[in-house]
């Protein structure tokens, strides 16, 4: 009896539960629980009498199993729905309120992130999504600016299965590389020379939409780093909200994050690697496929001065690739 009380009570522990609303009338609630079903939860509605109000209704989700879980479903379904979410744990004896979520007012940072990893797809959109696809075409211009000189190189990147090609139109000379499951090549100046399969492979997935455009479309990786554990909202967002270590900017890893609070997508990420820091400020979001949203603008600046700025230009999740993509490249 002892162990069966004490498993119950650690079932109570762990469980949280939303309130969606309060709305004045059944039929509006009706509507909201709608919206909740397509977010793929399970709502009830429930009639409450406030003082001073009236009767009132809110939709209820309940047995989610973490607060992880219930701060993304709060995100999800304010946004979706506009209506005020609260979160709540349920210890056993009454539903105790954690974290409102509401236009109005300016989320947690544990709020912020949930918000963040769900508006780039969640945590199997994204990168996740890109990994699932059987083909990818991604396009995109990279200028590279440097003691007050411009530099433009045009990128054409296709993956299928274990193939891979990167043509790269630059201010000096042109290259396509190709690698298949049984030969690869490289063409330079109208020479086309055999290479390491495994090298030129790596070679081109530095191109990728995984690497070119990493800050956007792994965001739920990005905020597993440890720093975030630390992260408290800042002053100094030129837009949305900032949040950060506020400590030692010179420590390897995330400094600050900007994050909009319509959209909850990044605006503005400063990360300090070995070579110095680098910030990214993204724009022209758009959601190419479910579950992968995509800044057509990224600019970068480095500690050293060196300036950067990706245009994408298109990318594609298709079937697969066109007929005589992977071929040998001809002289």
């Amino acid at each position: 009896m002892l162990a069966m009380l004490l498993l119950t009570a650690m079932a109570w522990a762990e469980e949280y539960m939303l309130e969606v609303g309060p709305l004045p009338e059944r039929t509006a609630a009706q509507q909201i629980q709608t919206e909740v079903e397509k977010a793929g939860l399970d709502g009830r509605i429930v009639r409450r009498f406030r003082l001073g109000h009236g009767w009132e209704f809110v939709i209820v989700v309940e047995h989610l199993s973490s607060q992880a879980d219930a701060d993304a479903a709060a995100v999800r379904l304010g946004t979706q729905t506009g209506q005020a979410v609260t979160v709540f744990k349920v210890d056993g004896e009454a539903p105790a309120p954690l974290s409102p979520v509401s236009p109005s007012s300016q989320p947690a940072v544990e709020v912020l992130t949930a918000r963040a990893i769900e508006a780039h797809g969640g945590r199997t959109g994204g990168a996740e999504a890109l990994a699932r696809a059987e083909a990818v075409h991604f396009v995109f211009e990279r200028t590279l600016e440097s003691n007050g000189k411009k530099s433009i190189y045009k990128h054409d990147y296709w993956r299928e299965g274990p193939n891979r090609r990167l043509a790269v139109d630059g201010p000096e000379k042109d290259s396509i590389a190709v690698a298949t499951g049984s030969a690869a090549w490289v063409k330079v100046s109208a020479q086309v020379l055999n290479r390491d399969i495994g090298v030129v492979i790596n070679q081109v997935d530095a191109f990728a939409p995984e690497a070119i455009l990493a800050v956007a479309v792994d965001v739920a990786t990005l905020l597993k780093a440890p720093e975030v554990q630390n992260f408290r909202v800042l002053e100094g967002a030129e837009s949305g909200i900032r949040i950060g270590t506020g400590g030692n900017e010179d420590e390897a890893g995330i400094s600050f994050i900007d994050v909009d609070t319509e959209t909850g997508r990044v605006l503005r990420l400063r990360y300090v690697t070995d070579g110095g820091p680098v910030v990214y400020v993204l724009s022209d979001y758009r959601e190419v496929a479910p579950g992968l949203v995509v800044p057509f603008r990224v600019q970068i600046e480095r500690g050293d001065g060196r300036r950067e700025l990706l245009v994408v230009k298109s990318l594609e999740i298709t079937a697969q690739a066109p007929t005589g993509t992977f071929n040998k490249p001809a002289p």
